[in-house]
């Protein structure tokens, strides 16, 4: 059982959720899916235990990228996730933010991938005051550096390149509805 969310560019493997783990997988075999489980335990944080996950998007690589929440306050954290190796990683979060979540990853070139996501400096992500984050993962040692997209809300979608695309909550109107703006970034540091 469980719910995709994603699946990479080839169609060989889909991603999601369910099963209390950090995410779900599943694998094209001929004419039949074959699911897999990311286990919690793969995704190591110092002093915190994790109580659930999901998985949004995969690559063509297995490179797979989502958010598990913590036990004791719930709190989401990113995460990537190498289906060859079996061993996943807990995403760096910038100073002044407390929670973030992976939701988009790019095919690998140069031995990175880009990953778009966001980051929240509150405890709950209705504080209107997320940002999108790009990270930039080495496949081998998922360690992982990022880049804070100041006009950008949230991320949707990122290239192999790591072009992101998201939308920017540009201002509330008199109703407090806020306009949002479709935004692309492509500028990578250094």
């Amino acid at each position: 059982r469980g719910v995709a969310f994603g699946i990479n560019p080839a169609g060989s493997i889909a991603v999601g959720g369910g099963g209390g783990q950090a995410g779900a997988f599943w694998k094209r075999e001929g004419n039949s899916w074959l699911r897999g489980n990311i286990p919690l335990g793969t995704l190591v944080c110092e002093s915190c235990e994790y109580d659930s996950g999901t998985a949004w998007d995969v690559n063509d690589a297995g490179i797979i990228v989502g958010i598990v929440n913590r036990k004791d306050d719930y709190r989401g954290f990113a995460y990537v996730y190498n289906t060859q190796t079996a061993t996943g990683a807990i995403l760096p979060i910038p100073a002044g933010f407390v929670q973030s979540s992976a939701y988009a990853v790019g095919n690998t070139t140069g031995g990175v991938v880009h990953v778009a996501g966001v980051v929240s400096p509150c405890s709950d992500l209705s504080c209107d005051s997320e940002r999108c984050i790009r990270w930039t993962v080495d496949v081998t040692t998922l360690q992982a550096s990022f880049e804070i997209l100041d006009q950008m809300a949230w991320a949707e979608c990122v290239t192999d390149q790591g072009a992101v695309a998201g939308t920017h909550n540009s201002e509330r109107n008199r109703r407090g509805a806020i306009t949002q703006t479709a935004v692309f970034w492509k500028q990578l540091s250094g």
